[in-house]
């Protein structure tokens, strides 16, 4: 557990404050609760509302930071006369939306919610938090995926630098940065030693198709060399497109788009391959060679190693 302990560096404390931007240490409880926020009563003003529920948030701080080695929070709780529900109350006032309190003692103050069992096999930090709403759902994986890597600001300083005193055209200036930007990422020590050893950094044993099921889905465009004027159709054929002008057999009648992507693929008359499973000669006297305007493709069914 001591891998899931935080500790307050320079580099999680906010500029100019003093607070962790990650909210340690963490409140204790005597039981976990979601903090819901919730208006004052009436005839309260708002402003006195949140200064009570913040004093006796405060009071219990000071409780904890000056308790005993092995005080339990009910041992607070009971020399400062308040009660769980009382404390539970003073957090939903201050609540800007639904966050989860965990039951925690005095000594847990500083660590990271976690699985036992996921941590034991893990054997490294983790931050286990529900995420409650869709907002900060959005907002967790778009922070996370544009993220800023540091030296990435170096290298494109030092490629425009390159750029001016090679003395090359505006144009070629753009290029040369934008290929350094789309080119170039900051690694991990992990990651990097698993490519200059050239490790394996991913292994499946069965492929993964994505059908585009959505009516709306996007599709891809033909090459401008394969449009012509007189051509209505610029979208590439999709699966959906394959499945909807498979042969008409009986075989392909009744069979759902699923198994249709899992067991059939396309073959371009070009290909020869050397290992069929067996000639066509179910299909071949009703058709396996479809026309899709500009591409001729053969279905073949492979071996199910499943």
């Amino acid at each position: 557990m001591y891998r899931c302990i935080r500790k307050n560096t320079q580099s999680r404390v906010k500029k100019g404050n003093k607070d962790c931007r990650f909210s340690f240490p963490r409140p204790v409880s005597c039981d976990t609760f979601v903090a819901i926020p919730t208006p004052p009563p009436e005839n309260t003003p708002l402003a006195t509302y949140k200064k009570a529920a913040a004093d006796t948030l405060a009071v219990v701080w000071e409780a904890v930071n000056t308790s005993e080695e092995g005080e339990a929070v009910t041992d607070v709780f009971n020399r400062l006369h308040i009660d769980q529900q009382h404390y539970e109350a003073a957090h939903c006032a201050l609540a800007r939306k639904n966050t989860v309190i965990y039951k925690r003692n005095i000594a847990e103050c500083w660590v990271n919610p976690y699985n036992k069992d996921l941590l034991r096999a893990w054997n490294g930090n983790m931050d286990i938090q529900p995420v409650l709403d869709v907002y900060s759902c959005i907002m967790y994986i778009v922070s996370f995926i544009s993220k800023a890597e540091r030296k990435h600001g170096d290298l494109l300083r030092n490629a425009q630098k390159e750029a001016k005193e090679g003395h090359l055209e505006p144009v070629q200036q753009l290029r040369k940065l934008g290929n350094v930007y789309l080119n170039s990422r900051e690694l991990s020590v992990m990651e990097a030693i698993y490519r200059v050893t050239g490790m394996h950094l991913n292994q499946s044993s069965r492929q993964v198709v994505f059908i585009p099921a959505d009516r709306h889905a996007a599709r891809l465009s033909k090459p401008l060399k394969l449009l012509s004027e007189e051509d209505d159709n610029i979208w590439m054929t999709s699966i959906i497109d394959r499945y909807v002008a498979r042969p008409t057999t009986p075989d392909f009648e009744n069979m759902c788009l699923a198994v249709f992507v899992r067991d059939y693929r396309v073959k371009d008359r070009t290909t020869h391959d050397t290992d069929d499973i067996q000639d066509m000669t179910d299909h071949e006297t009703s058709g396996t060679l479809i026309p899709f305007k500009t591409i001729w493709a053969q279905y073949r069914k492979e071996l199910n190693l499943l």
